[in-house]
């Protein structure tokens, strides 16, 4: 079935979501949300098919046009337990009026006269450059709170978004390091980081920023019991790993995870993920190769605070054979296809349904 955005049954959507993932029958289903290739209708979808009129404390805003600085993101809504909503980027470019009015939506009115003593309601990834003052202005005369996740770079905003993040959770017992310059292996841990509040930072392949090395190590709190290295050495390389041992108090607590390609890497991920989950009964597809994939990943894997699904990566019109093998091993009862039919056609929803039921020749 296809979700689509309706405010009028949006409580429905969302409902009949939260139903189908706890029934978990024996027979896949087979869901499909972000059916937009606009980027901010793709988001909105997403959250209205996740969360109900009113239900959601906090969400987080971030530009539709590039991945940068939403590298981190995912993990910072599902923390917060709001979606990941995209609005057009830009230092000139003024709110969507479709993504304001899904905040408008979205928010319980808790906001408080004076935002300096309240908790933020809107979360802001990146600059100005990257959403505009006039936007953040815009949210601001709402009556909500708003809070501007920022560094010079994308690396240093994943830093400040990663102590936002281990601020909400008064403290994280581990933290995800990615390629700063591809959202591939970032995008697909988006899950992971939303449905268990571990922040994704982001550095350069071949060296370890020092904004990234001191967030981990130069600090006067206990050391992350681990600290998960994202993609093979083509994505960052070993002296990357080598820098993070010699830092760490105990060099066992730097692990990789890793794949030969991208939906290898996926599938990686959301094993990690099983494992520390105790199992889950859904999963979300997307497709990992698309230009713009991660709009979809990094939306659809904010909302793995709900969905409990991780993502594995397909082409538009096959299933690599990585995750085709997850699919028939773990038999998802739900699979949840973020993107429209140009990203992921039907037939490759009804092969991963018919791998998950095991209906294989």
């Amino acid at each position: 079935m296809t979700l689509t955005l309706r405010r009028g049954h949006r409580a429905v959507l969302a409902g009949a979501l939260a139903t189908t993932l706890l029934a978990a029958p024996a027979a896949a289903q087979d869901l499909r949300t972000a059916d937009s290739l606009d980027p901010s209708l793709a988001s909105i979808e997403v959250s209205a098919s996740t969360f109900g009129p009113g239900t959601v404390d906090t969400l987080v805003v971030g530009r539709n046009d590039d991945f940068a600085d939403n590298l981190g993101g995912s993990a910072l809504a599902g923390t917060v337990g709001g979606p990941l909503l995209l609005t057009d980027g830009g230092p000139d470019a003024p709110i969507r009026q479709e993504v304001l009015e899904e905040i408008n939506t979205l928010l319980a009115p808790n906001a408080g006269p004076n935002c300096d003593d309240q908790p933020a309601d809107v979360y802001i990834l990146g600059g100005p450059n990257a959403v505009s003052f006039a936007a953040a202005e815009e949210i601001s005369i709402q009556g909500w709170c708003v809070e501007r996740l920022e560094g010079p770079s994308r690396v240093e905003t994943s830093v400040v978004v990663a102590q936002v993040i281990e601020g909400r959770t008064n403290g994280n017992v581990e933290a995800m390091v990615a390629r700063s310059d591809n959202f591939a292996d970032s995008a697909a841990a988006g899950a992971y980081g939303s449905r268990f509040n571990v922040p994704i930072l982001v550095t350069q392949g071949t060296a370890l920023h020092p904004a990234v090395r001191d967030f981990l190590f130069a600090r006067d709190i206990t050391f992350f019991d681990r600290v998960t290295l994202l993609g093979g050495t083509g994505a960052l390389s070993q002296g990357v790993e080598e820098e993070l041992r010699a830092n760490a108090p105990d060099p066992a607590s730097i692990v990789r995870i890793s794949g030969s390609t991208r939906d290898e890497t996926s599938v990686a991920i959301a094993n990690e993920y099983q494992v520390r989950g105790g199992g889950t009964a859904s999963v979300g597809l997307v497709n990992g190769f698309f230009p713009d994939g991660w709009v979809y990943a990094l939306t659809g894997g904010a909302a793995a605070s709900v969905t409990d699904a991780p993502l594995v990566y397909v082409q538009t019109d096959s299933i690599p054979d990585g995750p085709f093998n997850y699919l028939y091993d773990n038999q998802p009862s739900t699979i949840i296809t973020f993107g429209p039919t140009d990203l992921v056609s039907d037939e490759v929803a009804a092969m991963a349904r018919h791998a998950a039921d095991q209906e294989v020749d």
